[in-house]
């Protein structure tokens, strides 16, 4: 959660100060980039890597190159998807994220109907989990400057709120 340019630590609310940092490789670009790790300065000192929206945790892949494989892989065979990942690595992805993103899709309602902006649901597109996570965001009571993806955006949406969470 951010507050008045402050970051401050999702379990007690606290400031949290900058600790550390760690290189991340982005496994599809080769690119590697560098990655804050903030603490709690006051009580429960809890880490937080400061990921950019990019990023999932967790993953070696960008959102980007996920969310595009994902897609791909419902009107493709697997091995016919130009994707450095291997086979079993979108098959696992694939489960990940139906799962991750129907519980996405609850949490982010919720955290919409406590801002007092209740989603129609009849405005969703509910073909597949990851169109009606779209149509959710695209029906958002607060725009969020993000990189592009749908995923990232989730990801800003859940991991502002204690506890953080992630697709």
């Amino acid at each position: 959660m951010i507050a008045s340019g402050q970051f401050l630590c999702p379990i007690c609310f606290q400031p949290l100060r900058i600790s550390s940092s760690y290189e991340r490789d982005i496994k599809e670009t080769g690119e590697t980039i560098e990655v804050m790790v903030l603490r709690c300065a006051q009580r429960c000192e809890k880490g937080n890597a400061l990921l950019p929206d990019f990023i999932s945790p967790w993953k070696q892949y960008s959102i980007g190159e996920i969310e595009t494989v994902i897609s791909e892989a419902q009107h493709k065979r697997v091995s016919d998807i130009g994707t450095k990942a291997n086979e079993s690595t979108v098959y696992r992805w694939k489960r990940q994220l139906s799962v991750r993103i129907t519980a996405a899709i609850s949490v982010i309602k919720a955290i919409f109907i406590g801002m007092g902006a209740a989603v129609s649901e009849l405005k969703l597109d509910q073909r597949s989990g990851f169109a009606e996570l779209e149509s959710l965001l695209d029906a958002s009571p607060r725009r969020i400057r993000h990189g592009g993806t749908t995923l990232g955006l989730a990801n800003l949406w859940l991991g502002g709120r204690p506890p953080p969470a992630y697709i």
